[in-house]
């Protein structure tokens, strides 16, 4: 009597552990698979870009910065600034852009970019010629371009002499455009520090899942060591009834 109340006990809580576990053993069973073919499969050279895979891993990814206009995304990538996808010149560190009815000025750390208002390159400036400390902001206003340097001091530009004037108020400078974090249809390749082998070994180990996920890796390996030991003892207590 009390070894079928055991084996029913047993029989029960087997599938209940079974279902509770396979969603665990699963992930664990496919990451495992999949890391023991690491150097067939080139994990360590590819970078995942699902959200939702790499919500853990937020504040471990650079998230590029650009800028918005009415006609695209300003942004840098390999050295280079595009609108979108379309290429405007030579650029490893976009600091600003401003615009007036006639012209653009897109300043980068090393060079100067003035456009026309069809982003046709007009003229590159070497910002040395204006002998400005760190420029940190730019604007513009009355058709003209002015910049924002550490101190938080106004210079207006004369792209023509190649000067800068200190303005005492600069009241009528307007900055509409700012740095912000790129959208995915931009930045569709944000990730490249978290490759799919860290991504597949924290959820093999079950640090995916954060401070908790190894002890519910524990967990479900505990829960399978039950179900191999319950279901040895139901097999063999059937065999030996039988």
């Amino acid at each position: 009597m009390k070894g079928r109340r055991l084996r029913f006990w047993l029989y029960r809580w087997h599938r209940r552990g079974g279902l509770a576990a396979a969603v665990i053993i699963i992930l664990v069973t496919v990451s495992g698979i999949a890391l023991n073919h690491t150097g067939d499969l080139e994990l360590d050279s590819y970078y995942p870009q699902s959200s939702l895979l790499l919500w853990p891993y937020e504040s471990a990814i650079e998230i590029r910065q650009g800028i918005s206009t009415k006609d695209g995304w300003l942004h840098v990538f390999n050295q280079q600034v595009l609108l979108d996808a379309k290429v405007l010149g030579e650029c490893s560190r976009l600091i600003g852009f401003a615009s007036t009815d006639r012209e653009m000025l897109l300043v980068c750390e090393e060079q100067w970019l003035l456009l026309n208002s069809d982003w046709t390159l007009l003229e590159l400036i070497d910002p040395a010629f204006f002998q400005l400390e760190h420029i940190k902001s730019i604007g513009s206003g009355e058709q003209r371009f002015a910049v924002q340097v550490d101190s938080g001091h106004w210079y207006v530009l004369d792209l023509e002499t190649y000067s800068a004037l200190l303005l005492s108020k600069a009241d009528f400078i307007s900055v509409p455009y700012e740095l912000t974090s790129l959208p995915l249809s931009v930045d569709s390749s944000r990730n490249k520090t978290i490759s799919w082998q860290r991504l597949l070994l924290d959820m093999h180990s079950g640090r995916w899942l954060g401070k908790y996920g190894v002890w519910l890796v524990d967990l479900a390996a505990i829960i399978l060591l039950f179900l191999a030991l319950s279901g040895c003892w139901i097999w063999f207590s059937k065999a030996r009834k039988s």
